[in-house]
């Protein structure tokens, strides 16, 4: 018997009693047993789909293709905490690239809404996605919303995701991480709405037509800072407040645009042209007597380590020590020991480099600082596997990507990818190695912040060494090649490049070359005060001016002189 308005119940003799099993009949009978289907395999991959396909095969020899099903779920565009602009946007991205596959189109519109914690209730700024995807290919839309979802959860730091097909709502909001409320973020942490998605939603222009341009971007710095009488509080990427001191009888908004210009500079991806500027207004933020925050000074010097300016990032530290040890400040002795920590590892002495970090990690545990404790215990991994330390090193490694990934934190769970990756090859399975790396690579190229374009390099040069390892010489040499050339690599990158390249043309009997890029490598070192590495004292190819005994009669195998450097 089928009921007047669609349902149909088929009634099977089940033994001692019935079973009764429900049909659709007409098209928003399908629609609703597909919405349940969706949210339900979306939260269990498991959950049985055959039946519901084979209605919707039915349906398509009957009536097309052409029918659609719609999903619409909603992104925040508020940046987390310690995320830098353009986090909110290039995740939309993302998910949207992720529909793409499946869909021809996509909708995107602002949209405002509240929710309670019983208590007060929070509005918030989002963007509403909505899909089109064919009927036929319903059955891909739960794997692809179960990757979306896990997107917004880790990368915009929400404790759950409220999904809709069709327009209607069926069930609560999906929670797929399974965190406690202690891991995600308060609603007061986070920052203003990502500029980027403003832009994105005026088509790349701003409101008007005018074109964005850099000074928007100091004049949004400074919008985020905070003026006393004799100082400026300026809130930051991360969450962190940064404070700048200076007497009277000074000119504010001028002392304003050069903290914005100066957190800009050392912000920005690591190329000469920004760090020479941020440099510049330091300097004039000095001739002016502003007392510049110790952790911004600190920011500064990474800039200076990764542009090869050691001498420089030295003398800043040993003064930042004596100022955090006078104030009894913990953390900041801690944050200094991790910096000179990083500053041994770009000058290659990795087992001074430990014990740096190995003090930074005993402190930030201490305090309680348990994502600081981590990136220093991950860094001494990095010192570890330099060292031939290969099994701590690799239990580090993974340690580290259980923590981030309880956290939250998708880019340093690819970063610690990278580095078991890495020993993947190293183990010699360049199949699984290769997929690894290309894993990384997909998420480090989904943005491009100063971190991301590092890790980019590294990976793309970790798989270049991959090709060469099967074999593939030719294509490892033009892809370190074309590296070398790139005006936004930083001398020690190059240095580890040269090195690469002097390693591989002696093995294809290029001595010439060979002896251009290490006469290139032992150059850029000397000039930064690094290490040289054993293999270039055991040749006595330490004075890039010398004659050389070319070619050397045997290849180095030691990571960060001719392989692997990281």
């Amino acid at each position: 018997m089928t009921p007047a308005h669609g349902f149909s119940f088929i009634q099977e003799d089940a033994g001692a009693g019935m079973s009764v099993e429900f049909a659709p009949v007409g098209e928003s009978d399908l629609r609703s047993l597909l919405r349940t289907d969706i949210i339900h395999s979306i939260k269990d991959p498991s959950h049985e789909l055959s039946a519901s396909q084979n209605y919707v095969s039915e349906w398509v020899n009957t009536f097309g293709d052409d029918f659609r099903v719609t999903v619409q779920f909603i992104a925040p565009i508020a940046l987390p905490p310690k995320r830098k602009q353009g986090h909110c946007r290039a995740t939309l991205d993302r998910i949207i690239e992720r529909f793409l596959k499946i869909s021809d189109g996509y909708t995107e519109r602002d949209v405002r809404g509240g929710w309670t914690d019983g208590n007060f209730l929070f509005v918030e700024k989002s963007i509403l996605i909505e899909v089109s995807v064919r009927l036929d290919l319903w059955a891909e839309i739960p794997p692809i919303m179960r990757q979306v979802i896990d997107d917004i959860q880790r990368d915009l730091r929400q404790k759950c995701v409220f999904v809709t097909i069709d327009n209607i709502p069926f069930g609560d909001p999906i929670d797929l991480v399974q965190a406690d409320w202690s891991k995600y973020p308060s609603f007061e942490e986070f920052g203003e709405v990502d500029p980027d998605c403003l832009e994105r939603r005026d088509g790349g222009n701003k409101t008007g037509g005018e074109e964005i341009t850099p000074l928007d971007l100091t004049k949004l710095k400074i919008k985020n800072q905070t003026v006393n009488s004799n100082s400026i509080s300026s809130n930051v990427a991360g969450g962190n407040v940064y404070n700048y001191h200076f007497g009277s009888n000074h000119e504010v908004a001028d002392i304003q645009q050069l903290i914005a210009s100066l957190e800009l500079n050392v912000e920005k991806q690591d190329d000469p042209l920004s760090l020479q500027e941020a440099k510049k207004y330091k300097e004039k933020l000095e001739q002016q007597d502003v007392k510049i925050d110790p952790f911004q000074e600190l920011e500064f010097s990474t800039k200076l380590v990764r542009g090869g300016e050691y001498d420089q990032a030295e003398g800043i530290y040993k003064k930042l020590m004596r100022t955090f040890v006078m104030d009894g400040n913990q953390h900041g002795i801690a944050r200094v020991n991790y910096a000179i920590g990083f500053l041994e590892m770009y000058k290659g002495y990795h087992k001074k480099a430990a014990e740096f970090h190995r003090k930074a990690y005993e402190v930030f545990i201490k305090e309680g600082s348990e994502v600081w404790a981590n990136s220093a215990q991950h860094q001494l991994g990095n010192c570890m596997y330099y060292n031939y330390d290969d099994v701590n090193a690799l239990s580090i490694f993974k340690q580290f990507q259980e923590f981030v990934l309880e956290m939250g934190y998708s880019t340093d769970v690819f970063t610690a990818q990278y580095m078991i990756g890495t020993y993947t090859a190293i183990a010699g399975d360049y199949t699984k190695a290769r997929k690894q790396m290309n894993g990384c690579m997909a998420v480090f190229e989904a943005q491009n912040s100063e971190w991301h374009k590092i890790m980019q390099n590294l990976t793309k040069q970790n798989l270049a060494w991959i090709g060469y390892f099967e074999g593939n010489t030719e294509s490892c040499l033009e892809i370190f090649e074309e590296m070398i050339d790139d005006a936004s690599i930083g001398p020690r990158f190059k240095s580890c490049l040269h090195a690469g390249l002097g390693r591989i043309y002696i093995e294809t009997g290029e001595y010439a070359k060979a002896e251009q890029n290490h006469r290139e490598c032992v150059k850029i070192r000397l000039l930064q005060g690094a290490r040289l590495g054993d293999w270039y004292e055991k040749h006595q190819f330490t004075n890039p001016n010398m004659d050389w005994n070319y070619p050397p009669d045997d290849l180095s195998e030691d990571r960060y002189d001719m392989m692997w450097p990281k």
